[in-house]
Order: structure tokens, then sequence, then C-alpha cells
């Protein structure tokens, strides 16, 4: 199984996740305002976290599994270096990993 996979399956397992609409499977499929993706059996469909909607609608979902209107997922640069992405949730940083997608997934993991 691909990382990317790996990662998408992480996220669809996390409390706070649900499809939203604009979000993009990793079969092509946009989901729509009437799709019940959230109905089907886990893992049947996957979301394309490289797709900038999807990576949008899960920038939402953390804001809102978090409650914190303000979250925010910047790339982070340490000293003259790439550092990595972190997601910031009121006064604290979640991690700094190599994409974004993983540091949102990340967040959307540890929601209380």
């Amino acid at each position: 199984m691909s990382d990317s996979m790996s990662l998408a399956r992480r996220a669809v397992a996390c409390r706070g996740w649900r499809w939203m609409p604009g979000m993009e499977t990793t079969t092509g499929h946009i989901v729509g305002h009437d799709d019940i993706l959230s109905d089907v059996g886990p893992g049947a469909a996957l979301p394309r976290l490289d797709a900038p909607p999807t990576l949008g609608c899960l920038l939402a979902l953390v804001r809102e599994s978090h409650n914190d209107p303000s979250a925010s997922c910047a790339e982070w640069m340490g000293g003259t270096h790439f550092g990595g992405w972190a997601v910031t949730t009121g006064d604290r940083s979640i991690g700094t990993f190599a994409t974004e997608a993983e540091a949102l997934v990340a967040a959307l993991a540890e929601a209380p």
C-alpha cells in the first residue's frame, strides 16, 4: 500500500472525518451535496489528499474538530532550511510533517 493510500485510510478513520462537497476521491469522483460516501463501508472510498479542494475541506474539519476557527496549516521554515508543515491551533503547534496533508491528518487525529 502506498504512503498516500495509508494516509488516506488514516484520515477517514479519524473521529472528526466526514465527506464534504468538493472533496475528490482517489478514483476521481468529486463529492456532491447529495453523496453519502460516509455511509459506504470503511475504505470503500478514500480521499485524494493532494487535491486542493480536499485539503481545504480537511482544514475545515480540523478547525471544526478542534473548535478553533483560526486553526491554520503553514509551511514552516527552520532557519534557511525547509522545516516541514505544521498546524497551529490556539497557542500550540502540531508537529512538523513533510506534506500539508500529513500535517492536517495528524491534527485531525489529535482532535479532542
